[in-house]
């Protein structure tokens, strides 16, 4: 059923996704949290709140990524099935109106 497998995962296309993704997300819990809290932390300080968890949560992913690498091969990787798909199968959004 399987016909491929998984061993080995970029960890520097990993951090630049979960990098972006998590400071995207903390970015703007901080700003929202930096604009409702104004006296202990202004809209920068949740910026920089947002960044540094963003920043974690890059490397948090990283790590998870090079023990994956570590173990992968061991365990015998992620099986995955890859089907080919014909040119014709391919489809386009078109405007209907």
């Amino acid at each position: 059923m399987y016909n491929q497998v998984i061993i080995r995962i970029s960890p520097w296309t990993i951090f630049r996704v979960f990098f972006l993704a998590g400071t995207t997300f903390f970015g703007l819990a901080g700003i929202i949290l930096g604009i409702v809290e104004k006296d202990a932390l202004s809209v920068l300080g949740g910026a920089f709140l947002g960044l540094l968890f963003g920043l974690c949560s890059g490397l948090g992913a990283m790590a998870y990524c090079a023990i994956f690498n570590l173990l992968a091969p061991a365990v015998g990787g992620i099986a995955v099935q890859i089907k080919q798909v014909e040119h014709n199968e391919i489809t386009t959004p078109t405007d209907t109106d």
